[in-house]
């Protein structure tokens, strides 16, 4: 068994689009060490009952500076360009002995129920919509975020709306984008906008 230290924070996104944290729980619970950090989030988000069922939707913010900043400056850890759903497939045991996270207090981001869309996640980047976005002079797009660091992307023209992460993520989204333009605007139009439910589905 292994005891683990994390800080829990609910958030949801208001209408200005930036992410709000709404509350935030200190828990402390032990745990089989041949879990992985994944079957851990899962557990976490049953216990919170935010029951949207998405596993892009809860997660470990920069988890790759969380892991390595003990051995790193924190620049180094940014040009570490292991993909963040690597992690969550390792045990516990595995993570404790190159890592020691029993040691760490660890952050996790858990998105409040209704508020978007879980799309996908792809070589770290998670790709999602939000339904507060019905107003007209929203163009169709598509929120990316990669290690704590969100953008968004104009699914016709690839137009990049925000401050871009990494070249090399950037274009991972890029191609997932194209590659399923038609489903995306398609899920866009008929519900972010006219509010039908509708299956999205996309080719990772």
């Amino acid at each position: 068994m292994i005891n683990l230290n994390f800080e829990v924070f609910s958030f949801y996104y208001p209408n200005n689009n930036e992410r709000q944290k709404y509350k935030k729980y200190v828990v402390y619970r032990e745990y089989d060490k041949n879990l992985t950090l994944y079957d851990v989030l899962l557990d976490l988000h049953s216990k919170y009952k935010i029951d949207n069922g998405m596993y892009e939707n809860y997660f470990i913010p920069h988890i790759n500076e969380l892991m390595w900043k003990q051995y790193f400056s924190k620049d180094i850890c940014n040009m570490i360009d292991n993909s963040e759903s690597e992690y969550y497939k390792l045990t516990l045991a595995e993570i404790e002995k190159q890592f020691n996270i029993s040691s760490m207090v660890i952050p996790v981001y858990l998105n409040l129920d209704g508020i978007g869309k879980a799309i996908g996640i792809k070589e770290g980047v998670k790709f999602f919509f939000h339904f507060n976005e019905k107003d007209l002079h929203h163009k169709p797009h598509v929120h990316c975020e990669y290690s704590g660091h969100e953008t968004r992307i104009e699914i016709k023209t690839l137009k990049v709306l925000d401050k871009p992460f990494k070249k090399s993520k950037m274009k991972v989204a890029f191609e997932f984008i194209e590659k399923n333009r038609e489903e995306l605007l398609n899920y866009w139009e008929r519900t972010i906008i006219n509010g039908e439910s509708v299956e999205l589905y996309v080719v990772i």
